[in-house]
């Protein structure tokens, strides 16, 4: 008797744990370019890029700008660029992700920015909130 594609299941494990200490994580992000390199946010505006390439996994930078928790991160196609956002915040903060530092501080008029995209060919972001959405360059 066949089984149906619906109708399989597939098994999935884990492939390599990140200890993520002190961050208790509420974003995460894969570099589009490089799935070795993750950038994961937290409480209290913690952000971090992880190499996971080594074994153990490894923190290679701690970015602070933010206050609250972040909850939305999103790598520009090239994986020059990190977009974050934070409870509480105003503002999405662009980092360049090679330097490890902020290089942009963007200010919606509303607070409370929870979301933040790139365009495919990196030159528009987007940020949004639960009123208005905006466009970048």
């Amino acid at each position: 008797m066949g089984t149906s594609t619906s109708q399989q299941q597939q098994t999935s494990h884990h492939l390599k744990k990140v200890e993520n200490l002190h961050l208790n994580a509420k974003s995460v992000v894969v570099s589009p370019r490089d799935p070795n390199l993750i950038a994961v946010g937290g409480e209290k505006g913690a952000l971090a890029l992880f190499n996971t390439s080594r074994t153990p996994p490894t923190k290679i930078a701690y970015l602070q700008g933010h206050k609250g928790v972040v909850r939305s991160l999103c790598f520009s196609n090239s994986s020059k660029w990190l977009v974050s956002v934070a409870d509480s915040d105003a503002f999405a903060l662009v980092w360049d992700v090679e330097q490890r530092k902020q290089i942009a501080s963007l200010q919606h008029a509303a607070a409370n920015v929870g979301v933040a995209a790139f365009s495919p060919d990196e030159r528009i972001l987007a940020t949004g909130t639960r009123a208005s959405t905006l466009l970048w360059d």
